[in-house]
């Protein structure tokens, strides 16, 4: 049993020595580079402080190192990045209603949209005094699992039935996850139509959502728990 345990330790040992072996190597081989750019400014360094140069830099590279991962698994800085642009609003093909349609742009990777993604709407006279009324809104479709390629797409969303001279105010929520789902984001822009049957019109000026990355995604975790992506906005690429 005793003999077990002095051949694990001697291993041990070995494997600990020539871990220090490899480094002091490294590390030389390093400070010996960092002497030559040195000797070409007219420094010389000698044994020893090359050994140190050596083991500064290679402790300063590997915090870059993993300052770089840290980044790459808890940033932001790839994450799909929707740039809200424009909004317009026409008659409905069918009913007595309008539609609506954003432009936006993913300035990032491709983005999978979340099922918690929804449309929205209340109307109100400007003549009469009273609390906001819901009216049904609803997108041009959905694609369970889809995705928001790069580039500029279109958004559409249609009322089929709309109050004549009435102001509606549209609120629109697209939930988005990185390609890798490691983050998810919370996009919110809103705008109102006054609605004609002849020409239905945008009030200026539309909140189209100015926010950060980092601040959709801690919109998201203040208001969602994590959980599954599942149906998604079909949305009209060009």
């Amino acid at each position: 049993m005793g003999s077990r345990w002095r051949e694990r330790g001697l291993f041990l040992a070995r494997l600990v020595l020539g871990a220090v072996g490899l480094l002091w190597a490294f590390t030389t081989a390093i400070g010996s580079g960092v002497n030559d750019i040195l000797n070409i400014l007219g420094f010389t360094l000698n044994p020893a402080q090359q050994v140190f140069a050596g083991a500064v830099v290679f402790g300063v590279a590997l915090l870059w190192d993993n300052a770089l991962l840290r980044s790459q698994l808890n940033g932001h800085s790839g994450a799909p990045n929707l740039l809200w642009q424009g909004v317009k609003v026409g008659p409905a093909n069918r009913g007595d209603g309008f539609e609506l349609t954003v432009t936006c742009r993913n300035d990032g990777p491709t983005a999978r949209i979340d099922r918690a993604s929804e449309v929205g709407g209340t109307h109100t006279y400007s003549f009469l005094d009273g609390p906001p009324v819901p009216f049904a809104m609803r997108w041009e479709g959905f694609d369970d699992g889809g995705y928001i390629e790069t580039g500029v797409f279109q958004l559409v969303m249609l009322c089929d039935t709309a109050e004549e001279a009435a102001d509606h105010k549209v609120t629109w929520r697209v939930v988005y996850w990185d390609p890798h789902l490691r983050h998810a984001y919370v996009s919110e822009c809103s705008t109102v139509v006054r609605f004609t049957r002849d020409k239905p019109s945008i009030l200026p000026p539309p909140h189209l959502d100015p926010t950060s990355p980092q601040e959709r995604n801690k919109k998201y975790k203040r208001e969602y728990r994590r959980g599954e992506s599942g149906h998604s906005l079909r949305l009209s690429t060009r």
